[in-house]
């Protein structure tokens, strides 16, 4: 549709990004409201409460991605040329397509990406209205069943017909809003080309680990680019065709790339801080969600102007127009209109609210692995101590139950570095063999270390105010037992 065959975008991550001919249609696609809104999305959440630099957003994420979508699909070009039938071939319009897939890759996550997701939708609670979301977004329930609520919204964005980015998209063709969409789930008409948008070593991974760790500051994180980007290939996984990377030059920079991934979970995206905030968060929607069944029309009479969240934690869906409404600026302002007075409209809920606005974050106590499942919540001693020390701020003794639901948080997590599902690995490539066999990365000899690795993370989160008699308690039954 552009006029203009160029356009040019300076970027901190990946420099001067071009894109030619029909790629400036991801730059037209820029101006529409769905990816606007993006700007006001935290890429890396409360990250920013740990990391000052960490204030990047999914906006700058999402084009990254589309950049780096074009520069991989210019070498699949080339690859496929080699050994491909035409009609396999990526041209410039797949390219173009690949590349606004993956600008459109995170359009429907919501205030504090991830975070919001998990602990204000929640899955179980998801999981609960799945059908309703899918409905709401026009979408097939039969094709959401294994979707997040993020690729529901995001997907259902793409086909909304009183949308900025669906008309747009139109304007290109009317088919262009089913192909990206196809494009995201698996269904494109080359169908090897939706596995960079989603896999172990993809181009969403390849833009955010370098750009959080730019923004973060810190060293490791990184990867060489450009040395994975000359990797690039296709070859043969059960007769179907595959994106994989070349097994005599890439396993280096494979391995990299994945201790990479491991280091911004360990580091940055499971610091402990990070997860307190986010955790809180949780605990503050956990207990919002408890009013708005009890206190509806009070809480809307009182908060107008946050009346999609008050829906939300309602149980109740939202459309695409509300939906658009989500961002980190509502959300904090939500926030901080809660925390305003210490009683209203709950004293338990504002005092979270204060706390997460102040940084008064709850503190971490690290916990031997064997310790994970023990009923830590519920240990008389430590409920005692934290009735003692802990208050709202309303100066209201607290109840039990209330220590336990809001103020004593296990966390245990474990992440596998490398996908155990098929369809998310990456591949190794044998380009010396002329039938171009595909081999699983975590299958490769090299890599038996990094198939069986995981980040295991174990603690305990208690309002600063309790972590030393909390040290104390749990250091006690440890030398009791």
């Amino acid at each position: 549709m552009s006029k203009r065959r160029l356009e040019r975008v300076q970027d901190a991550v990946h420099g001067l990004m071009k894109f030619r001919g029909m790629e400036t249609a991801v730059i037209r696609l820029l101006e529409t409201r769905e990816l606007q809104r993006l700007r006001r999305i935290s890429q890396l959440g409360l990250a920013s409460l740990v990391y000052p630099g960490a204030e990047h957003s999914r906006h700058a994420h999402s084009l990254g991605t589309a950049y780096l979508a074009i520069r991989f699909g210019r070498q699949l070009q080339d690859a496929a040329v080699e050994f491909l039938p035409p009609l396999m071939h990526p041209g410039p319009v797949e390219i173009r397509d690949l590349a606004i897939a993956a600008l459109c890759h995170d359009l429907g996550h919501g205030p504090f990406s991830h975070t919001w997701e998990d602990q204000c939708i929640g899955k179980r609670d998801f999981d609960s209205k799945r059908d309703q979301w899918a409905e709401q977004f026009g979408m097939n329930s039969e094709d959401c069943k294994e979707l997040k609520w993020h690729e529901i919204v995001g997907r259902g964005l793409l086909l909304w017909p009183g949308g900025d980015l669906h008309n747009r998209l139109k304007e290109h063709d009317e088919s262009m809003p089913r192909r990206i969409q196809a494009l995201l789930g698996g269904g494109y008409h080359v169908p090897y080309l939706s596995r960079l948008l989603s896999s172990d070593i993809d181009v969403d991974r390849g833009d955010f680990l370098l750009r959080d760790a730019i923004q973060c500051g810190v060293s490791y994180g990184r990867y060489d680019l450009e040395w994975l980007l000359s990797c690039v290939t296709l070859g043969y996984y059960n007769d179907n065709v595959v994106i994989g990377f070349d097994l005599s030059k890439s396993r280096r920079v494979i391995e990299e790339f994945a201790l990479a991934h491991r280091a911004h979970y360990e580091t940055v995206y499971f610091h402990h801080t990070v997860k307190s905030a986010e955790l809180m968060l949780g605990l503050f929607f956990k207990r919002l969600k408890w009013l708005a069944r009890e206190r509806r029309e009070d809480l809307e009479r009182r908060f107008p102007r946050h009346a999609s969240i008050i829906t939300i934690a309602a149980g109740d869906v939202l459309g695409p127009e509300q939906v658009l409404e989500l961002d980190d600026v509502l959300l904090w302002s939500f926030l901080s209109e809660v925390a305003k007075t210490p009683r209203e409209p709950d004293d338990i809920l504002c005092d979270l609210a204060w706390r997460l606005l102040q940084r008064n974050l709850f503190k971490a106590i690290e916990l031997p692995r064997a310790e994970s499942s023990l009923p830590l919540p519920t240990n008389e001693m430590l409920v005692e101590q934290g009735l003692r020390l802990v208050s709202p701020r309303t100066g209201r003794k607290l109840t039990r139950e209330e220590f336990r639901e809001y103020y004593l948080c296990p966390f245990n997590q474990d992440r596998d570095i490398l996908s155990t599902k098929d369809h998310d690995c990456g591949f190794f490539i044998d380009t010396t063999r002329p039938d171009r066999p595909a081999i699983m990365i975590q299958r490769d000899r090299e890599f038996r270390a990094l198939r069986t690795m995981s980040i295991t993370t174990s603690r305990i989160y208690v309002p600063r105010e309790v972590r030393d008699e909390a040290k104390k308690i749990l250091s006690s039954r440890r030398t009791a037992e």
